[in-house]
């Protein structure tokens, strides 16, 4: 059984079990939730004593993967602008002139 059907071995769940987890563990501190972060992305693990880890489930090329494809996007939508406004202009002359 797996950590989703609640067998053994299911808490905490395997990707939480990070160096050190099983000192925490026998100190009575264990895993209250999980948060996602998006900026930058990544699993955050909240502990009952109010501690908070990344347990490095986000490879490290995330990150520079996410700013490339965000600097294309703001890339494409300043060139559609560009590319849409000598259009725009001629259709105004061409609706003043008629």
């Amino acid at each position: 059984m797996t950590a989703e059907d609640g067998g053994t071995d299911s808490s905490p769940p395997p990707s939480c079990r990070t160096a050190g987890w099983w000192e925490r563990h026998q100190q009575g501190i264990e895993i209250d939730g999980c948060t996602v972060t998006y900026l930058p992305p990544g699993f955050v693990r909240e502990t009952s004593d109010g501690g908070r880890y990344d347990n490095g489930n986000v490879p490290g090329y995330v990150n520079p993967v996410v700013l490339g494809l965000a600097l294309t996007a703001a890339g494409c939508a300043i060139g559609a602008g560009h590319a849409s406004q000598p259009r725009a202009r001629a259709e105004l002359r061409k609706g003043e002139a008629g």
